[in-house]
């Protein structure tokens, strides 16, 4: 299945976290040419009318790559980075509603969130699941802003099957990251 690299700008401030959870898989991307969004190409149209919906306008761009001499980094936060040379990636998958309430069941002796829970049931909040790679140049690897950013030597199977995080669109991380 190809991927469509659709180019956005925000246009107006609007729930930009829960138009990528109704696109369901996206790959954003941070670098030095701008924001980029990555979608399968048979969901582009929906993508590009979600993200319109969330205050986005998105139009096609031209897949770039990392450079090769860049080195990966997997990255515990959504905090975004203010650092020339870097690409920095973000998958986002939507979780079900099912998946999203066992995961707001869990906890400490098996305590639970009730108000998460509540706004997940009454579907003001979407729930989702994201990994984020940071792609830097060696010059800047012990730069303050890359803390949290763990560089991947070894493990070279952690840039596509890395550890999951969850987020929740109310939180409004993404919408941050993107207007950083």
């Amino acid at each position: 299945m190809s991927q469509v690299r659709l180019r956005i700008e925000f246009i107006v401030t609007a729930d930009v976290d829960r138009a990528l959870c109704d696109i369901g898989h996206v790959m954003l991307e941070r670098c030095p040419e701008g924001v980029f969004v990555e979608v399968a190409e048979d969901v582009a149209g929906r993508a590009r009318a979600a993200l319109g919906r969330g205050g986005v306008s998105a139009v096609p761009a031209a897949h770039e790559h990392p450079a090769a001499s860049a080195l990966p980094g997997s990255a515990v936060d959504l905090a975004p980075i203010s650092l020339a040379g870097i690409v920095d990636r973000i998958w986002l998958r939507a979780i079900d509603l099912a998946d999203a309430t066992r995961h707001a069941r869990r906890g400490v002796l098996r305590r639970y969130d009730a108000p998460r829970l509540r706004q997940l049931l009454r579907e003001e909040d979407h729930a989702y699941v994201w990994r984020r790679v940071v792609w830097m140049p060696r010059s800047i690897l012990r730069a303050r802003e890359l803390r949290n950013v763990r560089p991947i030597v070894f493990d070279r199977s952690a840039l596509t099957d890395g550890r999951e995080r969850w987020g929740f669109t109310l939180a409004a991380n993404l919408a941050r990251w993107l207007a950083a």
